[in-house]
């Protein structure tokens, strides 16, 4: 007596000595087991009369016939299930003839259960009681598998799970009764995890079971539940497998089976675990033949998803825990290929209308399995499927192209033999997504989102065409539809790349995707510039046009758009007429900035003036390009005024509007006051027209003085002769002070000073005057300290033109002309003097003889005088030309310098207030020092780390050499410097190259940007192992070559610092590529241009690292300030300590005399600890104790700049001078100086550690500055009030950072 399914399924054989009650009417038999029934439940009735087993059968027979009456007679059906309950499950309660033989009766009592499910409701009513019935019998069928399942027979169980496999097949077969909707979907859920959990716990082996069961769920494949109770119970089952296969780490000490609030732990042999694993794995079969409701294919490929990814993780937490306890290794991709494969290539292929969900899903795992195992070498059949499931899920639409696309975005970072057979397939499908030709995907996910992933996928490909240039393709696309995209060899590609960029440029609108769309321009454009610069011209003008229009792209990327248009300029010597590219960006830009300007909110977009000007900076330095093109230097002159001034520039065409002066005597009369009134109004609108004043930021102004300064001092000037390490001259006081001391007899370290003063402008630029009298002649030597760094020229007074040769030394070009070269001669002829006899006769005979002996004395006297001085007639009496003063006769020796000041207008009356003497103290060349040790431009240090495979952090640190590749990046960073000589950026190297110290590193700069690279490898390990690592970690970005770059976790590095450091990990590949990803404990928005997880090639692998290196150190200090506004508080500190303040009179006093006791000169002073006590004040807080040189200085503090050693006693001075003999009228020639950089680099990073270096430049470098400094148009007295206040600001700020300060010193 048991459900009639197990006999049509032929699971039981009927017995024909059972079921006596069946003929009888309704009516009896509802009498009988009423009666029967509600005996046997009183009391202990059935313990006391039930004392034979034939009276236990016959109890049995009766009561049995309950489980079939119907609905109506619920409470005799209850009766029934109280009474089986007890004597199934109670002890205690059964007969002793059940107790007896146990197992019969027991599958007595399971047949008779099973008749409760036979179909029999009809009302909703009738269903609800027939469910709740059902619920309570599979309630008790649970607790038998567990509370007896132990003691239960194999035949037993055997004979219950034929009965579950009946009743299940009852209730939810696919012939089920349409009435019986309601009781399958109350009772599907319980029914099924019933049936699962009990033949796990029979543990029964028999295959004829098994296989009923696998015909059976065929059947039910229908019923969603049937998915969710099998994916549970294999989830379970796998996990406790990979523990006994693995540990306990990787699974579950038993199994565990969770079904919505239910969890059950069941125990079984670790042999049954696998069979039953297997068994039930595939049970239900291909999911593709048997499973026909799309939502349950999906379902199935959720529980297949979980499953792999089960197997995908193993070995990954003891990966991470650096521990391997495993007991065989975690199976490969072929092993999961092995069970899985099947049903995922069928699901794709198949490619079954209405179940795109469960094909992308199966597309999906496929792609993990296939990215997560790649360093298994699949077998031929699995790669061959693969390829060909992609290659048609890509010509797809919707869900599964969708699936393809997002699934495979690192794809190509691995190297999976065969894979790039598949890449015109990807840039066709990408092309579609990315031009928008693909149906759209918002139903499934954004389309933003998908396009990202294009662009993320499309990261990978660029180097491909220039990496394998005419290779031909072996997969084509055979789609129709693609007919048009003609892909065949590698080279082809190149058309497709800039196209879908530029496209893509052109439509995009989602912000975040724009960020990668123009790192991705730029990348593409570096690969490509060595063979056309058609792409980059056309991305420049669309960048330009969509940043500066007014309907182009919002705020947050028209400012990513600007620095990688700055990031381009590196571009132009490549750029085919790059000058026109450069005008197109510095004219466009310079309209935007005074567009944004005029608008009259400048606050609101400060961040795009600002970064707009560096751009413009950035191209107006590649070359003197600017000088040819009039309208874009009016253009950039107007951005510049307005950004510097708040008011636009006057055209100079138009008159300045005239406002009448209003009589201040009151008028009288009406017409006189009429007339008043009107001069007033038209006052007013005169003012009116004049618009007042924008309120500038200071960063604006900032940015705008920097490119003003930068055009004016450095435009043809950069490199200068000494090299791109310096902009500043390398010229010192000391230099020239000794030389002069060399020279100049009686002139020593004491008594120097007097060829020097020291004066600073209203405008807080120092002006050092020296008269440098030497061997090459005299000049005055002007040494300009201001904001923007030190410059250094060589001033000769001239008044002789060029063309004048002096023919000896001291020749002067005005000499004595001689006016006559022989004696006077007249008309008369000389007479002898005896010719004058008759005069002296006639004295003779007058009475004149006293007189005569009186005037013959006379005369022979006169004649004696006249005889010895040959009658004046060999005396010169012509008038000499003055010869020139010596100006150093005096005590004073400053006197060519003090007639410069005067000629340039400084020490005018009217100029009085534009420079003040500075006090020559110890303390104020303390400050001196300091401020020449602040940088002028801004300052970065990378680390560089090299990982070798298997490395832990412990090690890694202490790697030399490493190999080609990474060498060869290296190199790429920048070029090598000797620490020892180097005149540059040092971050925190020690110039005194000692023994365990670096002497060689890679450095990088331009006009604005120092760059220095702290290699661990180029470290030598006999330096503290700590210091080591803190020279590379203590900055913001570090790249990290990993040889793996699976075996890579940030927090390697991060463990250690307590700072965000931006890490830049390349991994080469074996294709001779390298992968790149970006790790950040912030957002990695905001840095470029490398694209996190991109491919690049060895040709702009070191460009692009090298630029995002520096673009993340810029996005982790963009609060900090800059060089300039260091310069300037020091500069501000020194006007406020040593100015001199003095009258009229004492002022042009001290022009012409000796210094006052208690000054000294730059020789005179030690250099003591005072500068770096000083310098640590403009590092935002005290100086640390380990801020020495070589170790490491605080991260937030501002870098200084070591002092240059001495050049040698040869090359001392500004520069090689020679004497111009022209002649002039009072025209002084103003020469800077120069040097010549006599060194060259060659090979310097070597395999090992040991290194050639580059020479360091072997005299000064030139400078150029108004010797009155930058005044502020519209106030060139700017009051001392202002900048007081500025101070304070700027102290503010310091204060701010002390706390971090301190923490980082620390550290």
């Amino acid at each position: 007596m048991f459900i009639e399914r197990a006999q049509v399924l032929s699971l039981l054989a009927p017995d024909v000595e059972t079921n006596i009650l069946k003929d009888f009417s309704l009516p009896v038999r509802k009498i009988l087991v009423q009666q029967v029934v509600t005996f046997l439940l009183t009391g202990d009735n059935a313990l006391q009369t039930l004392v034979s087993p034939a009276h236990v059968v016959w109890s049995l027979e009766t009561c049995g016939q309950g489980f079939a009456l119907p609905m109506e007679e619920e409470d005799s059906i209850v009766k029934v299930i109280n009474l089986y309950r007890r004597w199934t499950l109670d002890p205690e309660k059964r007969p002793a003839p059940i107790e007896k033989d146990q197992q019969f009766f027991i599958q007595k009592m399971l047949q008779h259960f099973s008749m409760l499910f036979e179909p029999r409701a009809n009302g909703k009513g009738e269903v609800e009681k027939h469910a709740r019935l059902c619920s309570q019998v599979l309630d008790i069928f649970a607790n038998i598998g567990r509370q007896i399942g132990s003691t239960l027979s194999v035949e037993t169980w055997e004979i219950f799970l034929k009965l579950l496999i009946a009743v299940t097949d009852t209730v939810l077969g696919v012939d089920a009764p349409v009435r019986q909707e309601v009781l399958q979907r109350k009772l599907c859920p319980q029914l099924l995890k019933v049936l699962f959990e009990l033949w796990l716990l029979s543990g029964t082996r028999n295959p004829a079971l098994w296989d009923a069961l696998r015909q059976s769920v065929k059947g039910w494949t229908h019923h969603m539940s049937l998915i969710l109770t099998w994916k549970v119970t294999c989830f379970a089952l796998t996990k406790r497998s990979t523990a006994i296969l693995y540990g306990s780490s990787e699974g579950t000490d038993c199994v565990i089976v969770k079904i919505d609030d239910s969890v059950q732990n069941i125990q079984l042999d670790d042999e049954y675990v696998f069979y039953s694993w297997h068994r039930m794995l595939n049970i239900i079969g291909n999911p593709s033949e048997v499973i026909q409701h799309p939502a349950i294919f999906l379902a199935f490929m959720n529980g297949v998803e979980i499953l792999v990814n089960q197997y995908l993780k193993i070995g990954y937490a003891s990966k991470v825990a650096g521990k391997d306890g495993n007991r065989f290794l975690p199976p490969d991709g072929n092993t999961i290929l092995h069970i899985f494969g099947t049903w995922l290539y069928d699901a794709i292929q198949f490619d079954r209308s209405g179940f795109d969900e469960g094909t992308a899903l199966a597309m999906k795992i496929l792609c993990n399995i296939m990215t997560t195992k790649h360093r298994t070498d699949f077998l031929p059949i699995y790669m061959a499927s693969f390829y060909s499931c992609m290659q048609e899920a890509l010509m797809k639409e919707e869900r599964v192209l969708l699936a393809a696309i997002t699934s495979a975005t690192n794809l190509f970072t691995l190297e999976i033999k065969g894979l790039r057979c598949l890449v015109p397939s990807f840039i066709y499908a990408i092309h579609k997504v990315i031009t928008k030709r693909a149906k759209p995907f918002d139903s499934v996910m954004p389309a933003e989102h998908v396009r990202r992933a294009c662009l993320t996928l499309l990261s990978t490909l660029l180097p491909l065409p220039n990496h394998f240039g005419d290779t031909k393709f072996a997969l084509p696309i055979t789609d129709p539809a693609a007919k048009a995209f003609d892909v065949k060899q590698y080279m082809d590609l190149k058309a497709h790349f800039s196209m879908i960029l530029s496209e893509a440029l052109s439509n995009e609108t989602y912000p975040p995707n724009l960020e990668i769309l123009l790192n991705l321009a730029a990348t593409w454009g570096l690969e490509e510039i060595e063979n056309s610069s058609e792409f980059i011209k056309q991305a420049i003008s669309l960048i330009v046009r969509k940043t500066t229009s007014s309907s182009g792209w919002p705020a947050e990327v028209a400012l990513i758009a600007i620095k990688v248009l700055s990031a381009m300029n590196s571009m132009y010597p490549k750029l085919e007429k790059g000058y026109d590219q450069a005008n197109v960006i510095v004219g466009n830009l310079c309209k935007y900035v005074s567009g944004l300007l005029s608008a009259g909110q400048p606050q609101a977009t400060e961040e795009l003036i600002v970064h707009s000007f560096k751009c413009i900076t950035d191209w107006i330095m590649v070359e003197q390009w600017i000088l040819e093109y009039a309208d874009t230097k009016y253009m950039l002159l107007h951005a510049l005024v307005l950004g510097l001034t708040g008011r636009p520039q006057r055209q100079e065409s138009a008159p300045e509007p005239q406002v009448k002066a209003v009589p201040e005597t009151p008028v009288k009369g009406k017409k006189a006051k009429k007339e008043q009134k009107k001069e007033l109004e038209k006052n007013k609108e005169l003012e009116k027209k004049e618009p007042a004043p924008m309120v500038l930021s200071a960063k604006i102004r900032e940015a705008a003085q920097c490119a003003l300064t930068t055009l004016l001092n450095q435009t043809g000037n950069f490199p200068s002769a000494s090299g791109a390490s310096v902009v500043s001259t390398l010229a010192r006081e000391e230099d020239i002070l000794q030389e002069v001391i060399n020279y100049n007899e009686g002139v020593t370290a004491a008594n120097v000073k007097e060829f020097m003063r020291y004066y600073i402008t209203t405008d807080r630029s120092i002006v050092c005057a020296i008269d440098r009298v030497g061997e090459a002649g005299t000049f005055s030597c002007i040494l300009v300290r201001n904001r923007y760094g030190r410059y250094a020229w060589d001033v000769e007074l001239q008044y002789l033109p060029s063309s004048f040769q002096r023919e000896a030394e001291g020749t002067l070009p005005e000499m004595t002309v001689p006016i006559s070269t022989k004696p006077f001669s007249g008309v008369v002829s000389e007479k002898e003097s005896g010719e004058l006899s008759s005069v002296t006769s006639f004295l003779e005979n007058a009475d004149t003889k006293s007189a005569i002996s009186v005037i013959e004395q006379h005369v022979a006297k006169e004649g004696e005088v006249l005889h010895a001085s040959s009658f004046n007639l060999d005396h010169d009496v012509s008038v000499e030309v003055p010869q020139p003063a010596d100006p150093y006769a005096g005590e004073c020796k400053f006197q060519c310098s003090r007639m410069l000041l005067s000629h340039l207008g400084f020490l005018a009356f009217e100029n009085r207030t534009m420079l003040y003497p500075l006090q020559m103290s110890e303390d104020f060349f303390s400050y001196l020092r300091m401020l020449d040790q602040l940088p002028e431009r801004e300052c970065i240090k990378v680390g560089v780390v090299f990982i070798r495979k298997g490395q832990s952090e412990e090690d890694f640190y202490s790697n030399l050499g490493g190999t080609l590749d990474y060498q060869e990046m290296v190199t790429s960073l920048g070029w090598g410097v000797n620490v020892g000589k180097h005149n540059g950026f040092l971050g925190t190297l020690d110039r005194n190259i000692q023994a365990g110290q670096v002497n060689t590193a890679p450095y990088w700069a331009n006009h604005g940007t120092e760059v220095l690279f702290h290699v661990a490898t180029l470290m030598p390990n006999n330096m503290s192992g700590s210091d080591k690592r803190r020279q590379v970690t203590n900055v913001y970005a570090m790249v990290i070559w990993a040889e793996t770059m699976e075996e890579f976790t940030p927090q390697m590095i991060w463990k250690k610092v307590r700072h965000n450091v931006v890490l830049i990990v390349i991994s080469p590949m074996p294709n001779g590529l390298y992968h790149v990803k970006l790790f950040s404990k912030n957002e990695t928005s905001g840095i470029g241009p490398i694209v996190d997880g991109c491919v690049l090639s060895k040709y702009v692998l070191g460009h692009l690292v090298r630029d995002t290196a520096i673009s993340a150190h810029r996005k982790e200090t963009h609060d900090t300030e800059t060089p300039q506004q260091h310069r300037e508080q020091c500069l501000q500190d020194i006007y406020d300590r040593f100015k001199v303040d003095c009258n009229l009179e004492t002022f042009y006093s001290a022009q012409f005399t000796k210094l006052k006791t208690g000054q000294v000169s730059v020789l005179e002073v030690a250099d003591t600890a005072a500068t770096a006590a000083a310098t640590s004040k403009y590092h935002g807080g005290p100086p640390s104790k380990k801020s020495k040189a070589g170790s490491s200085a605080p991260i937030g503090a501002a870098p200084t700049r070591a002092a240059p050693a001495s050049p040698a006693p040869s090359q001392v001075g500004p520069g090689t001078l020679k004497k111009d003999k022209s002649s002039g009228s009072g025209f002084s020639r103003i020469t800077p100086s120069r040097s010549e950089n006599k060194g060259s680099s060659s090979s310097w990073l070597t395999m090992g550690s040991r290194t050639s270096s580059a020479a360091a430049p072997s005299s000064r470098s030139q400078g150029a500055a108004s010797l009155g400094g930058q005044h502020r148009r519209g106030a060139p007295n700017e009051d001392e009030e202002d900048h007081k206040s500025k101070k304070k600001k700027s102290s503010k700020k310091s204060s701010k950072s002390k706390k971090k300060q301190a923490e980082d010193d620390e550290f």
